[in-house]
């Protein structure tokens, strides 16, 4: 990673971790343990990731902490019908 990192000048703040520092790698659970090297080793982007845990971001799609966002569908009692939402 050092390599790539200095010869494209890209990935500065990437870090190696084991597996064993997401919550549940083999149950695709990336959420990382409390104990990961990745907690608050994200540089902070103004209106991006400026909502933060810890000191600073944590690396890596989720913050320690934080509520999960949902993408996609969801059940939440409405449904499309011919482009219009209906409530129940």
């Amino acid at each position: 990673l050092e390599e790539f990192s200095q010869a494209l000048g890209i990935e500065q703040n990437s870090i190696f971790i084991d597996k064993q520092e997401f919550t549940s790698f083999s149950s695709n659970d990336f959420t990382l343990k409390s104990t990961s090297s990745a907690i608050n080793k994200g540089t902070t982007i103004p209106n991006i990731n400026n909502i933060h845990q810890g000191s600073a971001p944590d690396l890596g799609a989720y913050e320690k902490g934080a509520q999960q966002t949902t993408y996609g569908a969801r059940d939440n009692n409405y449904e499309i019908e011919s482009n219009y939402w209906i409530s129940y």
